[in-house]
């Protein structure tokens, strides 16, 4: 989500809601301790806005996390053997 732009807190909590990653009623909360976890590893800068309120954004750090979990989830998921309905073996990315 913040890869595209900052976003302000309720931003990510209605995301991380409509993505399933988080219950609804939650997002918030959830939303919130995601982001001071992120924050606190220097994945993720605030930025305090006066008006709109603080916004989160992605660090050079953040980004090339990123860039290593999306790498490592395309590797993994071209060569991990996946059955298919029939109970043959399928490699590839879109075995799964």
């Amino acid at each position: 989500m913040l890869e595209r732009r900052p976003l302000r807190l309720h931003e990510v909590a209605g995301g991380l809601e409509q993505q399933g990653l988080i219950g609804v009623g939650q997002g918030f909360d959830g939303a919130q301790t995601t982001l001071e976890r992120l924050t606190h590893a220097r994945l993720v800068r605030r930025r305090h806005m006066a008006r709109e309120g603080d916004r989160f954004g992605l660090t050079r750090r953040g980004r090339g996390e990123l860039r290593l979990q999306r790498m490592l989830w395309r590797r993994t998921t071209a060569i991990t053997p996946c059955p298919d309905t029939a109970g043959n073996t399928v490699r590839g990315a879109n075995a799964c």
